[in-house]
């Protein structure tokens, strides 16, 4: 499985979805399971082979930063369609906003976890790098700092 991060401004970063990723997904949609509710994040990272959440250097949890909710409802998902024949689903805009003060690190991804806090765990989803590191402050450009997320079905 595949994903993109879409961002505002126009960027477009791909990503691959993790084996713990598509599990989760095959399980809520095929298997009808309850699993835990999905967080959007930023961060800095190289990928490595298990892509665990203690591996990323992600802001800490002051000046505006938080992992964002995702929930599994036609609210955070409104969006489907096709590309060369290929369906994909897309959530609703997420916008991150300093507040306070900067962000305390630069960020260079996008991230799906499992969990709004935890920094032990799988990540679900971990985007391409952007073409420049990015530190979100107060006066950061909106379309810099909004994206959406595509899951394709292929």
């Amino acid at each position: 499985m595949r994903g993109e991060f879409h961002f505002a401004n126009g960027l477009v970063i791909p990503n691959n979805i993790t084996r713990r990723g598509a599990k989760v997904l095959g399980e809520r949609a095929l298997q009808g399971l309850t699993a835990p509710t999905m967080y959007v994040g930023l961060c800095s990272a190289v990928p490595n082979v298990d892509l665990l959440l203690q591996n990323i250097v992600e802001p800490t949890f002051t000046n505006g930063y938080a992992r964002q909710l995702i929930a599994q409802n036609i609210t955070d998902w409104p969006t489907t369609g096709q590309v060369a024949g290929e369906w994909y689903f897309e959530s609703k805009p997420y916008v991150f906003a300093a507040a306070g003060g900067n962000f305390s690190t630069p960020i260079t991804r996008g991230f799906i976890c499992l969990h709004p806090t935890d920094n032990s765990g799988d990540v679900f989803c971990l985007s391409g790098a952007l073409p420049t590191p990015l530190l979100i402050t107060p006066t950061t450009d909106v379309a810099d700092r909004t994206f959406r997320y595509r899951i394709y079905t292929r």
